[in-house]
């Protein structure tokens, strides 16, 4: 089975998958930029097979990685611009749900 069909057939279940991996990920005892880094890898995983939807969520977890690091480094400028892009990353995926923008890039 290729990746492709595979992803297609059982995203639901690799979407649980990588939040239980996120989730060890934040209670393991690695850097809030590391583990923002690894969150991302799962977006950038999602966005390469079409699944747009699931990356911005992924993303947008990340982003809540750098926040909180910006905000530990007393970084108030650069904790801005990454809450900016928090919130137009939720935007974006309220616009998805309602029907705007496609989730995935595959023709249904």
């Amino acid at each position: 089975m290729n990746m492709d069909k595979l992803l297609k057939n059982h995203t639901k279940e690799i979407f649980l998958l990588f939040l239980v991996l996120g989730f060890l990920i934040l209670i393991s005892n690695i850097s809030i930029s590391t583990t923002g880094a690894l969150i991302l890898l799962m977006g950038i995983f999602y966005y390469y097979y079409g699944y747009v939807l699931y990356s911005t969520i992924f993303y947008i977890a990340a982003d809540l990685c750098w926040a909180l690091m910006a905000y530990k480094a007393n970084d108030i400028s650069g904790m801005f611009f990454i809450v900016l892009s928090i919130i137009v990353g939720t935007l974006v995926v309220i616009k998805i749900n309602k029907g705007v923008f496609v989730k995935t890039l595959f023709k249904e």
